[in-house]
């Protein structure tokens, strides 16, 4: 399994095939990228190594429900190829909604795309994000 590889290399300048628009009701970006065969300056990641190496460590992924909820989501990959990109464009409904977070509070360090690679998604347990009724009236926790 390569962590990044010459296909990263060989692509490094064109522009990345990454989609955008809304995700859902509530949220919505727009993203235009390049492939790079180096990372930002002044990522918090030293290196493409070091970066795969830290998102190689939990594959495990929670998306909103939209009901206090979070559905949970595994990626079992057997192989392995991350490409630093370099952000032409970026902008997201969630993150410039300057009421949940002032101007300057929010930065982007890094982006990466992962292709032509084996993987499997599994299921994984719900969150939720609030306390059961049933379990607060009794007090219950847990």
């Amino acid at each position: 399994m390569s962590t990044w590889g010459s296909s990263c290399a060989s692509a490094a300048g064109g522009t990345a095939p990454v989609s955008s628009g809304r995700i859902d009701a509530r949220a919505g970006g727009t993203v235009r990228a390049t492939e790079r065969a180096e990372l930002p300056a002044g990522s918090v990641f030293p290196t493409v190594e070091a970066a795969s190496a830290f998102f190689r460590l939990d594959s495990v992924g929670y998306s909103p429900t939209g009901d206090d909820g979070f559905d949970g989501v595994e990626l079992d990959a057997f192989s392995w190829n991350l490409c630093p990109l370099e952000m032409l464009e970026l902008t997201s409904s969630f993150f410039d909604d300057s009421a949940s977070f002032p101007a300057g509070s929010v930065t982007y360090d890094s982006a990466f795309l992962m292709r032509r690679i084996d993987v499997d998604w599994h299921a994984r347990p719900n969150l939720t994000a609030g306390l059961d009724a049933s379990a607060a009236r009794s007090g219950r926790v847990g």
